[in-house]
């Protein structure tokens, strides 16, 4: 098992012992169950033996292409918006 030392500012330090003591849990087992519950939710990390290959970059011909069959197409209809719309009604749930 590894170990780790980790320097904590004492009023920390005094607050997680208390929360481990009212769990009937000694600092070191509460704070090994907290790490624990995080790296399971960690997705499980590979290191890649090889490096991705580059990104291939369009040439200027392939990019003015691309950005004329977007400009061709047709977006939906959408209906248009009341006269009092504005930002609040957008972000009315945030202060």
């Amino acid at each position: 098992m590894a170990s780790i030392t980790i320097d904590l500012p004492d009023g920390i330090h005094l607050r997680l012992a208390e929360k481990a003591a009212q769990s009937g849990q000694s600092l070191a087992a509460f704070l090994r169950g907290l790490l624990e519950a995080e790296a399971a939710t960690v997705k499980e990390f590979r290191v890649l033996k090889e490096p991705p290959p580059p990104v291939r970059r369009q040439s200027d011909e392939e990019f003015e292409r691309w950005r004329a069959e977007l400009k061709e197409r047709k977006l939906p209809e959408f209906p248009p918006l009341p006269d009092d719309f504005s930002r609040e009604d957008i972000y009315s749930d945030h202060d």
